[in-house]
């Protein structure tokens, strides 16, 4: 505005100056001369205004610009502030979880404690009796054979449960024969962790190896899988199983080394190169593998993902790998199906009894009785008593499935296959068949109670752990089967 004013008056002065030359008779050149200055006088005023008028529009922008900026740095105040109260939040959530797992341990030692004193039929009401005594209340856990990733699915009955009571009891000691170091992704929570859990369950050592099977992580899925059967996806043999287990292994403390005996399988049991690639790793590794396995055969929905030729026990790549393990006296552990899904007929069979005629220098240990998801048989009992007559280096690892949906069916069953291993009591062995993650380890070791509690002392403290270390070499056999 000041200055359209100050123009303005420039103006009139050059309109007077103007009228005042011509009354004192200028010449009109002057004049002339004298109206072109007015003129250019007056469009510098109009240019000036305009840009009076921007530098006013602008600096109302830059008041309402100072405005926003000073109402978001009170916002970024606030937001500080409620920051540190949500920190301040979460520290106090934090302490009270360390008081309440303080409590829990609290109430253990209590439970311990009144247990020791209290006769095993009683150590029920006096777990409660610690509890009413400490005050506290714990969530009750869930029950043996809780679903996890990996190789476990839930009870179906009542009769195979294990009594939880039992848990630190040591009664039973243990060798578990069958324990996947790593997952179906290659991954794991660690040896450390493991061996804590091993205590939980009083187990002492354990056979383990690799996943031979890996899942692939294909670029359409939505996520990542953790399980063969997270989705649709193909998986693969994997041969670098090995080499990530034993170098683990390599690396844990000699106290942690001294109780695993590992096991080689990452083979693909189609591949005549097969046994020769085994044979590196003995020579790789002298002195350290103990035996061969868990290699895949048939295996329902992983056979399938698989794709490619279809494996069996009596594939001429098994053959090859038969002789390897008969030459290096190791045992060899293979999963293969007896049945196909919801067939009551043994049709691989044939398969499985080939394979051990084919070379009985070899021990083989038959995983799970042949048993996997959805292969339903009605003699089971009796097919596994004729192959245990009939073939002399044949063992049964009966973790898994077979335990949960077969076994422990019943009381009935438990009863049937507890007679079925007083016959052969050196031929069956247990496991967990847990894959990578140990979060529910005790539990797949727990729940053979009910099954031991039905056997002899001597017969049950070979399934336990003896049998399976005869087979590997790391104890004696003591006296030769009764049939």
């Amino acid at each position: 505005m000041k200055i359209r004013k100050r123009a303005g008056i420039t103006f009139i002065l050059c309109f007077c100056l103007i009228f005042s030359m011509i009354l004192s008779g200028c010449d009109a050149q002057t004049v002339t001369q004298v109206e072109d200055a007015l003129a250019a006088a007056e469009e510098a005023t109009e240019n000036a205004g305009a840009i009076a008028d921007g530098t006013e529009q602008l600096a109302e922008e830059i008041k309402q610009a100072a405005a926003e900026a000073e109402k978001r740095a009170s916002d970024a105040k606030a937001a500080e502030r409620i920051a540190a109260e949500a920190q301040k939040a979460l520290e106090a959530a934090e302490e009270a979880a360390l008081a309440a797992e303080a409590e829990v341990a609290q109430l253990e030692k209590a439970a311990e404690a009144t247990m020791s004193e209290t006769s095993q039929g009683d150590k029920t009401a006096a777990y409660e009796s610690a509890k009413i005594e400490t005050g506290k209340t714990e969530t009750s856990k869930t029950e043996t054979g809780k679903t996890e990733t990996g190789n476990t699915e839930p009870d179906k009955t009542e009769a195979g449960k294990a009594d939880t009571s039992k848990k630190n009891d040591s009664t039973y000691r243990f060798v578990d024969s069958h324990l996947h170091y790593l997952d179906f992704t290659q991954k794991t929570d660690g040896f450390e962790k493991l061996v804590e859990k091993m205590d939980e369950a009083n187990v002492d050592s354990a056979v383990i190896f690799g996943m031979g099977m890996s899942k692939k992580w294909d670029a359409s899925a939505p996520e990542a899988p953790k399980y063969y059967l997270s989705n649709d996806s193909a998986a693969y043999y994997f041969t670098g199983t090995d080499y990530i287990m034993l170098e683990q292994l390599s690396q844990a403390s000699e106290e942690i080394q001294d109780r695993f005996y590992p096991f080689i399988c990452g083979v693909n049991p189609t591949d005549l190169y097969a046994a020769d690639y085994l044979e590196q790793l003995l020579e790789l590794y002298p002195n350290q593998i103990k035996g061969i396995g868990e290699v895949m055969s048939h295996h329902d929905d992983l056979t399938a993902l698989t794709g490619g030729e279809t494996p069996r026990a009596d594939h001429p790549a098994m053959l090859k790998i038969y002789d390897l393990a008969a030459e290096y006296d190791l045992p060899v552990l293979i999963h293969h199906n007896i049945a196909g899904s919801y067939m009551d007929e043994p049709i691989y069979l044939e398969e499985m009894k080939n394979a051990l005629k084919y070379n009985r220098d070899v021990n083989i240990i038959w995983a799970h009785a042949g048993i996997s998801r959805r292969v339903e048989l009605s003699n089971l009992t009796e097919i596994t008593d004729q192959m245990l007559k009939d073939n002399p280096n044949l063992y049964y690892d009966i973790s898994w499935v077979v335990y949960d949906d077969y076994i422990a069916k019943d009381d009935a069953s438990l009863d049937e296959w507890a007679a079925l291993i007083e016959k052969y009591p050196d031929r069956f062995m247990i496991g967990s068949d847990k894959v990578g993650h140990w979060d529910t380890y005790p539990e797949e070791i727990t729940k053979y109670y009910p099954l031991l509690e039905r056997l002899s002392t001597e017969t049950a403290t070979k399934l336990c752990s003896d049998n399976i270390l005869v087979l590997i070499h790391e104890k004696e056999a003591e006296t030769e089967e009764i049939t």
